[in-house]
């Protein structure tokens, strides 16, 4: 199965688990949506990874705007969303958003 990622507005490598893209709708759809929008209508993926930056305040594994009024809505597209590797945060926000399924990493010490 493919995954596209990262979904969406990830810009940037360094200190990406605490970016919070501040931007207007139109620019979210008129930048950083389109090529996700090809994506899903030509070719049909099986899932869709989210990002680990906010958009606008909200992590992308938790925003409905994103997940259901967009992708599932407006693009018709029904298939499964899931998170990169630890970069999950709340799992009410993130079911009712309509995440999928969560990629944890459980944290090793390391004893020396």
């Amino acid at each position: 199965m493919s995954s596209p990622k990262h979904y969406t507005a990830n810009s940037q490598e360094w200190n990406r688990h605490k970016t919070n893209a501040i931007m207007s709708e139109r620019t979210l759809r008129e930048v950083y949506l389109p090529a996700f929008e090809m994506i899903v209508k030509e070719a049909h993926p099986a899932t869709i990874m989210a990002a680990y930056n906010n958009i606008n305040g909200v992590h992308n594994s938790e925003n409905p705007l994103l997940l259901q009024q967009i992708f599932r809505g407006e693009w018709g597209w029904i298939d499964f969303f899931l998170t990169d590797w630890a970069c999950h945060h709340k799992a009410d926000s993130s079911a009712n958003a309509g995440l999928n399924l969560k990629m944890s990493v459980k944290q090793v010490e390391d004893n020396g």
